[in-house]
This record gives C-alpha cells, structure tokens and sequence, in this order.
C-alpha cells in the first residue's frame, strides 16, 4: 500500500448531469483506474469515486477535479452552467486538508448545493474501497456523516451534490466556507531558537517569503510585512497570541485579497481577514512547528495559499541546516 492515499466520492443526489472538465495532480498518481475523468455523465442517483496514492519515499498527495453542471437558466429561458471545484491534499508530515468551491453565474440563483459529508481515516489493512469506481449509489454503504480523521494516512471524502433547497438561493460571494490548511515541518533546533529566527525583525527571512517583518510582538499590536524591493505593506494584521516559544497567533489582510474584492457583490460584507496559529513543541529531532491557515478562500487564491506555505516551511527548516544551529 501506498504511504499516503486519498479517496474522493461524489454522490450525485440533484436532478442534474455532474460532467467532468478537468483534474491535476501536483503530488501523486492517480491509481488505475479510479480516475476523475471516468466520470464523463454523472447521473442521478450515482456517485463515482476516484483515488490519490503516493508515488515516492516519504512523499504525500496533492490533487483537485473540476466538474460542471448544467442547469436551467432563471426563468427557465435555457441551459446555464455550475461548477464544483474539490481540491485536497494529504502531505507525507501534516494534515489532511480540503475544499470545494461552488461557482455560480452573476445575478443567478444556485439550483444544486455542495454537502461536504466530512472525511474518516482508513486502515491500510481495510477493505474499505468501493469495488466499482463508477456506478449506482448504494446508501447503506455511505454513512451520513464521517468521523474528521485528519491524521490518517489514507483518507476516504464524500462529497454530495443535492438540488437547491429553496427557489431563490443566492450565492453573493463566489468564496468558498472557511478553509483550513494545516501542516507542519520537524527543525533539528530547539523552541527557544525556532521562536527567535520566526519572530526576528528587520531583513528579509527565508520563512516569511523574502518579506521584512515588523512587530513588537504584543497581544493587539500590529503585525506588518514590508517588500523589501519597494518598502511597500504586502500585508498586515494583529497580534492575538504570543506566548514565547510555543505558541504565535495573529490575523492578517492581503492586499491581494483586496485585489479580488470587486469580483463580488458590492453590498455583502467584506471577508474577515485569514488568522495564522503557529505551534511549537520540543521533538525527539529538535522542534516540531505546526501551522493552521484558516481563511474564507477566495477565486483562485486556495492553491496559492498551500504553495507559499510549503515553501516557507521548507525555508525555515534549510535556514537551520545552514546555520547548524542544534545537533
């Protein structure tokens, strides 16, 4: 069995055709034949299931399936089109992670809604899988809701696609619910020095994207990330937490999600700005750093946010092998 795995059923329960348009896989292969593209015409009380596996030594899964759905116009003047984005990822250190994200045309009404049915662990040894990777939806054999397992190393996610519940559901924000990515990153170093290179000052750090940061770091300052080609704020927010050297919380504004602002409807509230929740904790090889992004995604932004992270992490970690600063 593969290290990392991760299987995706979507159950159709809407009056309507689920047609596939795209997927990807940026960690991983997908496992003959339990493909997204098998599902061409995903009728009416059928579901189809697709999977994810590792493909490498001490690797994880990153994937995401783009689906369509064709649904009378308001008015019933004709044929307009949803559509169901699910993106998911099981890194080889971290958590389990996902998100889908429903687009409806402007000045429309939702005719089908995405229910998240949650997501449970599987044991390598289980015979959990479906025999069929496409077919007849069989109730008894989904459960209504799973057990959130995110530190499985095989995951199985139930999706469900149902009819609007309601004439006139509007979707005003093309943004999904809020979303949590979680991952973490082992340091040969102790807490205390994690804590002093995470929270240093003035130049750019490897961890903070290039960024200068500024902050004194007390509950309800300020936090500021300046771009050190041209001085300007890339982003800032306020210090929530900051209990040295385990614990950093704080909330932060893009200027990027102001960019993708305009895109929704005027009238509705702005998003609320993302929160960051930083762990430390003493490990066996040094210091083991959790991090937790929760933010109300917006268009194009989820996939974004995963590769910057990961890349920080990752600069964290190299910046202690050059310094040789434990073990």
């Amino acid at each position: 069995m593969p290290a990392r795995l991760v299987q995706v059923t979507l159950i159709n329960n809407s009056r309507f055709p689920i047609i596939w348009q795209d997927d990807g896989r940026p960690h991983g292969w997908w496992q003959e034949p339990w493909y997204p593209s098998n599902l061409k015409n995903l009728k009416t009380g059928e579901q189809g299931t697709w999977r994810l596996e590792s493909g490498g030594i001490m690797t994880g899964v990153e994937g995401w399936a783009y689906f369509r759905i064709d649904v009378p116009s308001t008015g019933n003047t004709g044929v307009r089109t949803e559509y169901l984005n699910l993106w998911w990822e099981r890194p080889y250190i971290g958590s389990f992670a996902k998100e889908t994200t429903h687009f409806v045309p402007d000045g429309e009404y939702a005719k089908v809604m995405i229910v998240d049915r949650g997501f449970t662990s599987l044991g390598q040894s289980d015979s959990f899988f479906e025999p069929v990777p496409f077919g007849a939806f069989v109730p008894a054999t989904v459960p209504v809701f799973l057990a959130n397992d995110a530190a499985g190393t095989h995951i199985w996610w139930i999706v469900e696609v149902v009819d609007s519940p309601a004439a006139g559901l509007t979707l005003p924000l093309v943004i999904g619910p809020t979303h949590r990515y979680a991952d973490a990153v082992l340091i040969n170093a102790e807490p205390a020095d994690v804590w002093d290179l995470l929270t240093k000052t003035g130049p750019a750090s490897a961890f903070w994207q290039q960024q200068a940061i500024e902050s004194d770091w007390r509950v309800g300052s300020p936090i500021r990330f300046i771009d050190v080609r041209d001085r300007n704020i890339a982003a800032e927010g306020t210090i929530i937490e900051a209990a040295p050297p385990n614990r950093l919380v704080y909330t932060i504004n893009t200027s990027e999600l102001e960019q993708l602002r305009p895109e929704y409807d005027r009238d509705s509230p702005p998003p609320p700005p993302a929160r960051i929740t930083i762990s430390i904790e003493p490990h066996e090889r040094g210091s083991k750093l959790s991090l937790l992004h929760e933010e109300p995604m917006a268009r194009g932004a989820v996939r974004d946010v995963h590769d910057v992270w990961r890349s920080s992490l990752s600069g964290l970690r190299r910046a202690f092998e050059k310094r040789g600063l434990s073990g």
